[in-house]
């Protein structure tokens, strides 16, 4: 192996290259142009860290689907503007359920009320 590397070492040497003809490699053409004022646009880059000077975390008290967000990333916005809408409907059926609940409640107390009147004066006991 040693040999084999030597052999070709001594063939590939610049002293045994010398004696070949080669062409010399072709002139690279040039182009040229004249000198003409106009504006030059700078364009800069790098790398670096954007910090916003005030950051907000918005988080939702329920739970729902987003039906509608209602600003556009970057877009500035006040305090008491609607940022987002969700589906109502699953809060729209409790309300509904609890409404119907008070009124089931209610009645219930006023059938009790006129079928025992005399209970309504009556002070309860702490603790029954």
């Amino acid at each position: 192996m040693v040999l084999a590397g030597l052999i070709f070492l001594y063939f590939r040497m610049p002293w045994r290259q010398t004696g070949r003809d080669e062409d010399p490699p072709p002139p690279v053409p040039v182009v040229t142009a004249t000198v003409q004022p106009r504006d030059q646009a700078v364009i800069l880059t790098g790398l670096g860290t954007v910090t916003a000077l005030k950051t907000a975390t918005i988080s939702s008290q329920v739970t729902s689907l987003l039906e509608n967000v209602a600003f556009k990333e970057g877009q500035f916005v006040k305090q008491g503007d609607v940022l987002a809408q969700i589906d109502p409907r699953i809060y729209q059926a409790q309300l509904d359920q609890a409404q119907a609940q008070l009124s089931r409640d209610e009645a219930n107390l006023s059938t009790r009320r006129r079928r025992n009147p005399r209970r309504r004066h009556r002070p309860c006991r702490q603790g029954s």
